[in-house]
Parts: C-alpha cells; structure tokens; sequence
C-alpha cells in the first residue's frame, strides 16, 4: 500500500508542498537510504526504537541515537530535509542542469549554501549512494591572483558556467572560487545577474 512518502513530485510547487511535511520528508528519505530496512550507521544493527517526536532512531546493540542525516553527505548540515530534497528534485529535473543561483532563489537560502547543496548531491549521484564515502576533489594550491586568471579564462572558453563547475573543472577550492567570483561581479568583470558570465570589455 502507497503512503505519502512514496509520492513522487512533478512539479518544483508539488515538491516544495509535500516536502515540507517533515514526516514524509524523513520517511522518504529513510527508504531511498536503507531499502532494506533502516540501519545504524554505527554498527549495522537493524534492531532499533524509533522516536517520533525527534525523527531520531535508537539502536538496540550500540544504544546510538542516530536521525536519517547521519553518515550522509547530509551530516552537519544545519538545512532541514525539506530542502535537501526539492534541491535533490531540482537537480534530478533539471536535464540541462540548474545554477546554485537558481537554487537559492527557489530554496530561499544563500547562494553559498545552495552551492554546498549542489556538491553534496551531485557527489552522491556521482558515488551512486547517499552514504559519505569521501571522494572529494582533492584541490590545487595556487596564489589568489593565479586563481583569478584561471576562472576568467576558463569562462571565456566556457560561459554560463557556475562557480560549482568552476572549482571542479580547476580543482581550486570552492569557497575560493565563490569569494573571488563575487570579488569579480563587484569589480564588474561579470555580469552581475550571472556571475558565471565574464563581462565585455
């Protein structure tokens, strides 16, 4: 028998309404994640209580307390899941691929945090799981004025690119990247309502 949590949004309203019940949200999610069964990410056990009022699980052989966000690419990250999962419906419906921009706006968060979204899912669709196996770009150290160079040629040669896809294609960091494109949309050397595009002399 289908329960909510097995509905599937077909539109970014749809999604952002039935997202926002909690509930389904952390039901959901717990199924995308352990098909299975839910399992501790401690120890594997798969015997556990369940609190309602927390969302939290309690394992029976390690006595951890474990929530749906722990041992994902999700830990530590103060956003609810209602909106690591309409970010995760956005990329997933997006064939064209969607800006950190975009995100933000439809998100209502900061651009930054709509950007550490991105890399988090677009690495766990990269690994095929949700379960933080590491795999991060392991990036170049470079002087600031080197770096700025860099990202101003690879978008002459690449427009429309975020900062995202900037970071990746040059391994720089990309909190970096991040500051020096907004360092570069102030000095107006790109374009303001994109700061992916570069700006004509």
């Amino acid at each position: 028998m289908n329960t909510p949590s097995d509905y599937i949004p077909t539109t970014l309203v749809e999604a952002i309404r039935h997202y926002a019940d909690l509930d389904v949200a952390n039901e959901f999610l717990a199924k995308l994640r352990w098909p299975g069964g839910v399992t501790c990410p401690e120890c594997g056990g798969k015997e556990h209580s369940y609190i309602t009022t927390r969302r939290t699980w309690a394992c029976k052989a390690c006595k951890k307390r474990f929530t749906v966000k722990v041992g994902s690419v999700m830990e530590d990250s103060p956003l609810g899941l209602d909106k690591w999962l309409v970010a995760m419906w956005l990329l997933a419906d997006c064939k064209n691929g969607i800006s950190s921009h975009e995100v933000s706006r439809h998100l209502g968060i900061s651009q930054k945090s709509a950007w550490f979204l991105m890399h988090r899912i677009r690495l766990a669709m990269q690994q095929g799981t949700l379960e933080k196996l590491g795999g991060e770009i392991e990036f170049r150290a470079i002087p600031r004025d080197q770096a700025t160079k860099e990202i101003l040629g690879y978008l002459r040669l690449h427009p429309h690119k975020d900062s995202y896809d900037i970071a990746v294609a040059l391994r720089l960091d990309f909190d970096l990247v991040y500051e020096l494109c907004e360092l570069l949309v102030s000095q107006n050397r790109l374009a303001p309502s994109d700061p992916s595009q570069v700006c004509q002399d």
